[in-house]
């Protein structure tokens, strides 16, 4: 199978990935992150010189955010599906040298390591979650996780384009 299709296929998956961070907010985030990661492998699989896709991330109405645990086993299944898809995009990646000639230094070469960090941010903050040792560390994990997602979802966001929040909504 071609390294562009097996990227397609990867994009595919990764759009389907879930976990249940027990806040909205923090799902909402999550939801467009992997959005945004799926139409960014896209991208890579296209050769594309620049992200072409910018994710919104789904505004809540004042009040509708919730505070519950997160559901562990997702945010582990999560985890490893994210950790998988970075090893098969840096397979597809280094073993089509059709599509990508010279990664070093090339537009493609940046979006491919965006696209990779991006993965393993999402993986390690979903995995703290899910490894999370107790309820007093609960808050703490859980704000490290929700900023972990904002970064990961900044990443694989065409430059310059906005999160479509305030700034009030996205510093939180």
């Amino acid at each position: 199978m071609s390294a562009n299709r097996r990227l397609l296929l990867l994009a595919d998956e990764v759009a389907g990935i879930d976990a249940d961070l027990g806040s909205a907010q923090a799902d909402a985030w999550l939801v467009a992150a992997v959005d945004a990661l799926a139409h960014a492998l896209v991208d890579v699989a296209d050769g594309a010189p620049s992200l072409t896709v910018s994710t919104p991330v789904r505004a809540l109405p004042a009040g509708h955010d919730r505070d519950a645990p997160a559901d562990r086993a997702s945010c582990a299944a999560a985890a490893t599906q994210l950790r998988r898809a970075r090893a098969i995009m840096v397979s597809a990646v280094i073993s089509d040298p059709a599509i990508y000639p010279d990664l070093d230094g090339a537009p493609q070469a940046t979006i491919a390591e965006d696209v990779g960090h991006a993965l393993d941010m999402l993986a390690s903050a979903l995995q703290d979650v899910a490894s999370e040792p107790g309820v007093d560390r609960h808050q703490a994990v859980r704000a490290q996780a929700h900023r972990s997602v904002r970064s990961a979802y900044r990443l694989v966001q065409p430059h310059g384009q906005s999160t479509g929040l305030t700034q009030s909504e996205d510093s939180r």
